[in-house]
């Protein structure tokens, strides 16, 4: 399966001089799979396509109806649809509608396919991704250094901006209506709703329920009826529901696992449990060694990973072949509540009284390791607090930095929600920084546990179950009890990359610093130099985290190289 794209909408004469442009890039096997008065839409084959009788509307990707649970294989002559596949369906999708001259395209609120968009001529633009927008782009992309800035003292906050001029993103949720009054963005899909104090699930058991069955029915369906289905098992929680979830529902899958040579990283013996109580092959990977090309860079949108993570991730996709659908646990530590902080008291404190307060506290201590008493304190430092939409991160930055992150619809209303909820939602909008485009050879990926329904469920269990017992992701764990061995369930800790970034960190200490340095990053006076070159001169083993936020630069600075 394929979800590649590109999109056009205006006159039929530059559609049709862009048709031509495409025919004749033979390196190219696009198809033009639907084309009305004002909208082209070409695809990469393999790509899944649903259209209603009407011609009025297209969806590449996967539509399920929530109340049959079964996969869509045409759309509705309904006026209304967009509503519809917010209210009624979900998937990974990109569903375009027309009305008379006027188009829509809108953004599953998993976000799975990214939509990128922007005005080239006469034409109005969406994509998957960069290769695929630049065959209707006149010129080379060129690097927004204002997103750089927001990228580095903002970490983990995907907005609208990306890092190229005059493109911007279509974020999850989110429509972008294109007429003769030009362009207009709209929130098709809010989590308001399902954080609000009504729509709240008390109840541990119902909790556990509800998301035992959204899981199982969500992983599912995005795997049937595919001919090659992958899961990276990390040994973790969250990749071993995802195992559990593919094994119950009938899937023929296999597994890849990833091993450090340090102890800390090497998960091994736990992916063997899964996969050997749920009989499925396992691969095991280990360390590769780190590429400064700029060709393993995640394009010119979005930051690359980690340089240490990307020889990681490539090796997986190669392990994973190019005709699979890869599927992961990511998001699993956000969507399942790991919240890190004493919000959930003070959720409890507020819906449940002193009781519901005091036993919550109680178990944020155990799962903290912490006392009682100091976890109080935290609760009263977290009430007293402003409310901070993002974290900023100025350490190793120059000035001027940006004061304010870039808005998120889903966080402008943090102020009306409870603590906790609050700072679960910022946790799942964190989530989509760490989805990779698609690109041209490489297999599929999708994230099954950020699918809309397991997101609705989760916003509404309330923070404070997520820690019953003492235990974080505790609905979770209490889910699949019974579909998972109970030593996979029942772990304290989790894997740790420490070992081998510190390492990664040491063995290219000489190679970061001339890397950084003498880079674009320090020419245009985003990174602090003096603060950089400090840190790097310091022969000694690192005793804090500042390591891993050099390593980030350092990606941010590849990155930056791919506009060469």
């Amino acid at each position: 399966m394929r979800l590649r794209f590109l999109a056009a909408v205006g006159p039929a004469d530059a559609r049709r001089a862009l048709a031509a442009q495409l025919m004749h890039d033979h390196n190219r096997a696009l198809l033009e799979e639907h084309s009305t008065g004002f909208l082209s839409l070409w695809t990469e084959p393999g790509t899944p396509l649903l259209r209603n009788d009407a011609g009025t509307s297209i969806a590449l990707g996967l539509l399920f109806d929530r109340s049959a649970n079964t996969r869509l294989t045409s759309l509705p002559n309904w006026e209304n649809l967009e509503r519809v596949c917010i209210r009624d369906f979900w998937g990974s999708y990109v569903l375009f509608t027309a009305k008379g001259a006027s188009h829509s395209a809108l953004r599953d609120p998993s976000g799975s396919i990214p939509v990128y968009y922007g005005a080239a001529g006469a034409l109005q633009l969406c994509a998957s991704d960069a290769d695929m927008l630049r065959l209707a782009w006149a010129e080379a992309f060129q690097p927004n250094l204002d997103a750089v800035r927001h990228w580095l003292r903002f970490p983990f906050l995907r907005t609208a901006q990306t890092g190229a001029l005059n493109v911007r993103e279509l974020l999850p949720g989110m429509a972008r209506d294109f007429g003769s009054n030009g362009a207009r963005l709209r929130q098709a899909w809010s989590p308001l709703p399902f954080v609000s104090r009504e729509s709240g699930i008390t109840a541990f058991d119902e909790a556990v329920s509800r998301l035992r069955g959204d899981v199982l029915h969500s992983v599912r369906r995005l795997a049937e009826g595919q001919s090659s289905v992958v899961l990276q098992l990390s040994g973790g929680l969250d990749s071993s529901i995802v195992a559990a979830a593919l094994s119950e529902g009938g899937i023929d899958y296999r597994a890849i696992t990833f091993a450090t040579r340090s102890a800390d990283g090497d998960e091994r013996r736990y992916a063997r449990q899964v996969t050997e109580a749920l009989a499925v092959d396992l691969q095991e990977l280990g360390e590769a060694a780190v590429d400064w090309s700029v060709r393993t860079a995640s394009g010119p949108f979005q930051r690359p990973p980690s340089v240490l993570l990307q020889p990681l991730r490539s090796a997986q996709l190669a392990a994973a072949g190019t005709g699979a659908l890869v599927l992961d646990g990511g998001g699993g530590d956000n969507v399942f509540g790991s919240i890190n902080s004493a919000a959930p008291a003070i959720d409890a404190l507020r819906l449940c009284g002193a009781a519901g307060a005091v036993r919550t506290t109680r178990n944020l201590a155990v799962r903290h390791g912490c006392t009682f008493w100091a976890a109080v304190t935290s609760a009263i430092r977290r009430v007293r607090r402003k409310t901070i939409v993002w974290m900023p991160d100025d350490s190793f930055l120059a000035s001027p930095r940006p004061a304010s992150p870039d808005p998120h619809p889903w966080l402008e209303s943090l102020d009306d929600m409870l603590p906790g909820s609050a700072d679960h939602l910022r946790m799942i909008a964190g989530v989509h920084h760490f989805l990779i485009d698609p690109a041209e050879g490489q297999p599929c990926n999708l994230h099954p546990l950020i699918s809309q329904p397991i997101v609705e469920t989760c916003l509404r269990i309330r923070s404070w179950l997520w820690f019953e017992g003492g235990r974080d992701r505790a609905v979770a764990r209490a889910a699949f009890r019974g579909l998972l061995p109970d030593a996979i369930l029942d772990r304290r800790g989790k894997g740790s990359l420490q070992s081998l970034f510190v390492k990664g960190f040491t063995a290219l200490r000489g190679e970061l610093r001339s890397f950084l340095l003498s880079g674009q990053l320090a020419e245009e006076g985003i990174i602090d130099v003096a603060a950089l070159g400090r840190y790097l001169d310091d022969a000694e083993q690192p005793r804090d985290d500042a390591y891993v936020r050099i390593l980030e630069i350092a990606s941010a600075e590849q990155w930056l190289g791919s506009f060469g």
